[in-house]
């Protein structure tokens, strides 16, 4: 796994509509397309330097197989670092997987 990285919204607001290559642990790995970032008015938990964050959710869209299932699974964007995300798929249809990550 890698090393813990403290996410905020931040770090995908500006990504919606790149890629991000989500990697199971023991299994496949597949191309995603980040297609949503939202950002609640809630505070969520306090970071590494006691601020709070805002909790924010994000949806990523895969193909339609392999379906990935729940679980923590490395995620890669060419211009960040990789990180560990628990995903849940949360639909599909003919256009592919919809798998979401909530931060709280």
């Amino acid at each position: 796994m890698a090393e813990p990285v403290w996410l905020t919204f931040d770090l995908f607001e500006g990504r919606v509509g790149e890629e991000f290559v989500v990697s199971a642990y023991d299994g496949p790995s597949v191309r995603t397309e980040l297609v949503e970032a939202v950002e609640s008015d809630r505070p969520g938990g306090a970071g590494p330097d006691g601020a709070p964050r805002s909790q924010f959710s994000l949806v990523f869209r895969g193909p339609v197989g392999p379906v990935l299932p729940q679980a923590t699974h490395r995620v890669e964007h060419a211009e960040l670092d990789p990180m560990d995300v628990f995903l849940v798929p949360v639909g599909s249809g003919p256009d592919g997987v919809q798998y979401q990550a909530v931060f709280a």
